[in-house]
């Protein structure tokens, strides 16, 4: 299956061109204490994000374990879908990436815009779309039951913002992790929510989680910023943890280095299964301010 061949090197494109933020390097958070990640855990997560790209049957065939409801939304043409534990009360929510054209324009129109129900300004096309799976996803949730949520790439960004949402709602929501996710608010939005439980894993050579960038340098206090901590997946076994998005100048320049091709190939969620499963039997953190030391 073809996954994210065109389309993010265009939204990154028109993301891009329209401001340089994502080449400010932000200063790295100090930390004392080393922070252990469980790579098992998001191993399985990564794996029901990459399942979200699947058959609808091939979905319900590999988790035939759970009751699994599989839906494709009718305005952002988004699918996700949702697994339900009875036994353990637990439900898991996928939602799938960027996979067609009405995708792309979700992806592109990046203009800020409040949301009244959270009370933060979110990314235009993630907000609509945000809202339509909020919508849609709760008629098959249990309101006590632990919730976790994951996605990849657009699927990462609306799996954010439908924690806010579930949050906000009463749910107990436990587990946010999502992959190559890109920007959804501002500096403010991401504090307000800072206590969502999310995590991102990003690639190193994943230029995705740098965008949308400033609209204009006259718009640098309405920056794009990422909420929660972040999981920079380094070489072999090793990874960075940070309290707060990093800007890497070797994702920005992967992006025009690839924009030849019909792929970056770090944004996809083969390159992100692969970097999990290096980690998942003895990974080593390594410090941002060492990550050059490290790059065999």
């Amino acid at each position: 299956m073809v996954r994210l061949r065109i389309t993010f090197p265009v939204l990154a494109l028109l993301a891009l061109s329209a401001g340089c933020s994502a080449l400010l390097l932000l200063r790295p958070a100090s930390r004392r204490d080393r922070h252990p990640v469980d790579f098992r855990e998001a191993l399985e997560f990564a794996e029901r994000a990459d399942a979200a790209y699947l058959r609808r049957r091939q979905i319900r065939r590999r988790y035939r374990d759970y009751r699994v409801h599989v839906q494709d939304l009718p305005e952002s043409d988004v699918r996700f879908f949702v697994l339900v534990d009875d036994r353990t009360r637990t439900q898991h929510i996928a939602v799938r990436g960027t996979s067609n054209l009405t995708n792309i324009r979700v992806d592109a129109t990046f203009t800020p815009e409040p949301d009244v129900n959270l009370g933060v300004p979110l990314h235009l096309g993630f907000s609509r779309a945000g809202a339509e799976l909020h919508e849609n996803v709760r008629p098959y949730l249990k309101r006590d039951y632990r919730t976790t949520v994951t996605g990849h790439s657009l699927g990462g960004a609306l799996a954010a913002i439908l924690g806010m949402h579930l949050k906000a709602d009463g749910y107990r929501v436990t587990r946010v992790i999502t992959f190559g996710q890109p920007k959804v608010t501002n500096v403010d939005g991401a504090r307000r929510y800072g206590d969502l439980p999310i995590l991102r894993f990003v690639n190193r050579n994943d230029p995705v989680a740098e965008v949308p960038p400033l609209l204009s340098l006259r718009d640098v206090d309405w920056r794009y910023s990422h909420v929660g901590p972040e999981v920079i997946l380094w070489t072999g076994n090793r990874y960075i943890y940070v309290e707060r998005h990093q800007a890497l100048f070797t994702a920005v320049l992967s992006f025009w280095g690839n924009l030849g091709n019909h792929e970056v190939a770090e944004h996809t969620m083969e390159a992100y299964l692969a970097s999990l499963r290096n980690k998942v039997h003895g990974a080593e953190e390594i410090r941002f301010e060492e990550r050059n030391n490290f790059l065999d």
